[in-house]
């Protein structure tokens, strides 16, 4: 960020992070390092991502996990799609270096299916604040894949505004693999089968998906 304000100045930003009941010292990193910290005492990606927007100001909104890398390409060709006054919203390609090459086959179909489909991986989501508001932002029925019923409905708010949605393709974001890391292929697996065959059920149920809200970090 500091980067690019400085490239440009008329560019103001705030940052804000979301405690969702972290063990570790997140809050207080964030605070030193000059971020607005918020609590949201409730468990779950969608409420967390919700509440840091409620407490935004800005008129384009940037979600990434607290586990990610952001990169600086992907800043500035975020900016680039956002000074073409053609896009309304969008996600960026995904890697993890890390992870098992199994992990990443995994990664390599998801990105794939991210381009084919215009969906946004959670990882990276930006979009206009009037856009997020007017959707009423991330469904808090779901407790995982909540950005793809976001991408769903901030895609048909652009394209009644004949907006685009577009997925950055530069410079892919590095998210987190320490999953792959914590979790045993079975425990990997037993949730994909999940997935596969309750799709539905699972997605809205936090006791379903022990990946994401088990506490294990």
């Amino acid at each position: 960020f500091a980067t690019v304000t400085a490239e440009r100045p008329s560019l103001s930003w705030e940052l804000i992070v979301t405690d969702n009941n972290s063990t570790d010292d997140t809050a207080e990193i964030a605070k030193a390092a000059g971020a607005k910290v918020i609590f949201e005492p409730v468990n779950q990606i969608a409420r967390a991502r919700n509440a840091g927007a409620s407490e935004a100001t800005g008129d384009w909104f940037l979600f990434i996990d607290a586990d990610s890398q952001l990169h600086i390409d992907s800043i500035r060709e975020m900016l680039s799609a956002i000074d073409s006054a053609q896009v309304g919203a969008g996600g960026c390609l995904v890697r993890m270096d890390d992870a098992p090459q199994w992990g990443k086959l995994g990664i390599g179909i998801w990105n794939t299916l991210s381009r084919t489909l215009n969906w946004a991986a959670g990882s990276f989501v930006f979009c206009r604040a009037d856009a997020f508001r007017e959707v009423g932002g991330f469904d808090e029925e779901y407790y995982a894949a909540e950005e793809l019923y976001f991408s769903q409905a901030v895609k048909k708010w652009c394209k009644e505004r004949k907006l685009r949605f577009v997925v950055l393709r530069r410079q892919p974001h590095a998210s987190s693999s320490r999953k792959f890391r914590i979790y045993s292929n079975a425990e990997i697996l037993r949730l994909m089968r999940n997935v596969f065959f309750s799709y539905g059920k699972t997605v809205k149920s936090p006791k379903a998906l022990d990946f994401f809200y088990d506490g294990r970090r």
